[in-house]
């Protein structure tokens, strides 16, 4: 069982002892062996007021799809009937449909808080025990690198363009320095002819 469906049950333990316990143990023999009945018991008595509306929404919805896959597969929906291997067949089955694992996951942490709930009430609608026990998430794939935006990607371009000119520049400077280093060689020369041919005019005269 997941890290959220554990707090779940520990949540709901709480409200079937504050409220549950209180209503509906005196009808709970009279609930009939019905997938879809337990689970309108359970959003109106445990999801619906307690959490908030965009939870109740997405239980709601988690707890519909399973339902649905339950009676295409079986052609009921008789409760007592559900295995931990129709968890996993509805999991699989979900993975096949191109879900997200994330959504996947979220998927049977509302189912485990249902079939928990309805466990702890009567242990006997389950013969074969919580069917979502033991039933693990999917792992998560790892995060992809994403192109960068327009804004993300200035920074760069100004790198790029910094880099060019100081190539640029460090070119320039290279030239300038060999042409100065010439300039030098090419004075020392003139410097040395003049010399020569005043000592060549001293020693004739």
């Amino acid at each position: 069982m997941t890290k959220n469906a554990t707090e779940n049950v520990s949540y709901l333990d709480k409200f079937t002892v504050r409220k549950v316990h209180g209503t509906l143990t005196q009808d709970i023999t009279s609930i009939p062996d019905s997938l879809e009945t337990w689970m309108a018991h359970y959003l109106q008595l445990a999801v619906k007021g307690i959490r908030s509306e965009a939870v109740t929404k997405k239980i709601t919805l988690h707890l519909s799809r399973f339902h649905a896959f339950f009676v295409e597969t079986y052609g009921h929906d008789r409760i007592s009937t559900c295995l931990k291997r129709d968890v996993v067949a509805w999991q699989t089955s979900l993975k096949e449909q191109g879900l997200a694992h994330t959504t996947i996951n979220n998927c049977i942490a509302s189912l485990s808080g249902f079939t928990t709930w309805v466990h702890t009430l009567n242990a006997h609608v389950f013969p074969a025990s919580n069917p979502t026990k033991g039933v693990g998430e999917l792992g998560l794939p790892p995060l992809e690198p994403r192109a960068l935006g327009k804004e993300q990607s200035v920074p760069s371009k100004i790198s790029v363009i910094g880099s060019i000119i100081f190539i640029s520049l460090r070119d320039v400077a290279r030239r300038t320095s060999t042409k100065r280093r010439l300039m030098g060689v090419h004075g020392e020369i003139v410097l040395l002819s003049m010399c020569c041919s005043q000592r060549a005019s001293a020693v004739k005269n």
